[in-house]
């Protein structure tokens, strides 16, 4: 019998080729799926005994009527305290869903619990051999899968993107250093003999841009979104919005518009009023950086997303990152604080993760500066002493332009020359006083990580607006992606069998 998978989040088509690519060459029996609706027909004319689960329903916490084959099996205490610290980050995911604060404490510790029920019920009857994730899980029910097969040892791949375009990453887990990147930089390290580090033409295209302005070197999925941005995606005065909202609402409703979608678009709209109050009570705490003084540059990340819940572990909560930062900080030092520059765009939602109050705690702090948005990371990455990230790009960027970055998080960049990762209060003191006595970041070592990099990942893409970005073809794509999954799968069960 062949490799039973699990694929979650496969809601693009080139998933399924990337499935079938394992079943004809590497005798894999793709046996689950969770995906888009729309390629629930060619699951289940490639695999007809497979059993597909649409991910609205997935994020749920239901299943169709073929998942109703698995029992149910409500976890124990005995479980419960074995996931216990993958609980804590579930409930900070369902931030996601959190529309108009309507998930409580009650029906988030509910969700948590249904999920685990239906997967480890799952688990049981099904008994796979891995589970495959295009990206960091970060839908709830896929961290429930993850959580599960950490706890019974299961083998997972991981994909994670990188910050070079449409390169990604395949590994067994997204919140561990990558061994093959870290030892691949320390081979470079040891042979390097001070002769010009050599890059392939699209990584040292994109180091030189991230050492030019910002409007240049913007990361490709921002710009992408920008791009599709209407007139008006910032958000304009309080009054304008509730005048929009009537305004629409009118006009739906003289259209005849079902009932439902008037819902939906005066949520939307009241939605935008919320986003506008908290971008207003930021705005209103704001005040210039002062360079003269030596700071910490942190850049907040947008939240709800991936980046922050998951990849950030317990520092998803990003007001500990800062909290922590403003005890530890050398005397005489500050915490200048920008929010993301797209946190407030109308295709975020920051509204269901954030209130005026995580601003407000945040600038209690008489060495917290919290500055205006019109200033770039740029801006502050080159006055800064150190730069400190949950797990942002903002990290790479601060490297690559020679200033050092604390990074409390999970990123690919983990490793890198001047990246101090630090989890504990002690490695935070530890990092901050080596860059006080003067810890600069050598930029050779920089582009040796970079090389470690090329070296050690793969053209692809993983997620629907990478692949809109990519001219990788499909075909080299789905190759690339499904060696990968083969090539970490096999690592990890020749461990396990050793």
């Amino acid at each position: 019998m062949g490799v039973k998978a699990i694929f979650t989040q496969a809601g693009q088509d080139y998933w399924i080729d990337v499935a079938a690519f394992m079943h004809d060459h590497h005798d894999w029996e793709p046996a689950y799926f969770v995906g888009n609706p729309a390629t629930r027909d060619r699951v289940r004319s490639l695999f007809p005994n497979a059993v597909f689960l649409d991910n609205k329903e997935a994020v749920r916490g239901g299943g169709s009527t073929e998942c109703r084959r698995y029992p149910v099996r409500t976890p124990d205490q005995p479980t419960l305290e074995a996931l216990a610290v993958f609980e804590s980050i579930y409930l900070k995911m369902l931030d996601r869903f959190n529309s108009r604060g309507s998930l409580n404490y009650h029906r988030r510790i509910h969700s948590w619990h249904a999920q685990l029920a239906h997967w480890l019920g799952v688990f049981e009857e099904l008994k796979p051999d891995v589970v495959v994730f295009p990206t960091e899980p970060h839908m709830g029910y896929d961290w429930a899968i993850f959580a599960i097969c950490t706890y019974l040892r299961i083998p997972t791949v991981n994909f994670i993107r990188t910050g070079f375009p449409c390169r990604v990453l395949a590994a067994p887990r997204f919140d561990k250093p990558c061994t093959e990147i870290i030892e691949e930089y320390r081979r470079l390290q040891a042979e390097d003999k001070d002769s010009d580090v050599e890059l392939c033409e699209s990584f040292d295209a994109q180091l030189q841009r991230l050492k030019q302005d910002y409007s240049g070197a913007m990361p490709f999925h921002q710009r992408l979104k920008f791009g599709r941005m209407k007139k008006g995606g910032v958000l304009s005065s309080r009054t304008r919005l509730y005048g929009k909202v009537l305004r629409d609402a009118a006009a739906n409703l003289l259209r005849g518009r079902a009932r439902e979608n008037l819902k939906k678009d005066f949520r939307d709209g009241m939605d935008r009023v919320l986003r506008h109050g908290l971008q207003q009570a930021y705005d209103r705490l704001t005040s210039e950086p002062d360079f003269q003084k030596p700071f910490v540059f942190v850049a907040l990340q947008c939240d709800p997303e991936r980046q922050c819940c998951p990849c950030g572990g317990f520092y998803g909560h990003q007001e500990l990152m800062v909290r922590l930062l403003a005890e530890c900080v050398p005397e005489g030092w500050e915490i200048v604080i920008k929010e993301h520059n797209s946190m407030f765009r109308m295709h975020q939602k920051p509204e269901r993760a954030r209130d005026p109050s995580f601003y407000e705690r945040l600038a209690e702090f008489p060495n917290v500066r919290l500055v205006p948005l019109t200033y770039t990371s740029f801006d502050l990455i080159d006055a800064a002493k150190a730069t400190a990230t949950v797990s942002g790009t903002v990290g790479w960027e601060s490297v690559v332009r020679e200033t050092p970055a604390l990074l409390f998080g999970h990123s690919w960049y983990r490793g890198c020359e001047g990246v101090f990762a630090v989890r504990s209060r002690a490695e935070v003191i530890e990092a901050l006083g080596r860059i006080a006595q003067g810890a600069t970041v050598d930029r050779r070592r920089v582009r040796l990580f970079a090389k470690a990099v090329q070296n050690r990942t793969v053209d692809g893409y993983v997620d629907k607006i990478y692949s809109q970005m990519s001219s990788v073809p499909r075909e080299e794509n789905v190759r690339n992606l499904g060696r990968e999954i083969h090539r970490v799968y096999m690592k990890q069960n020749t461990k396990s069998m050793s």
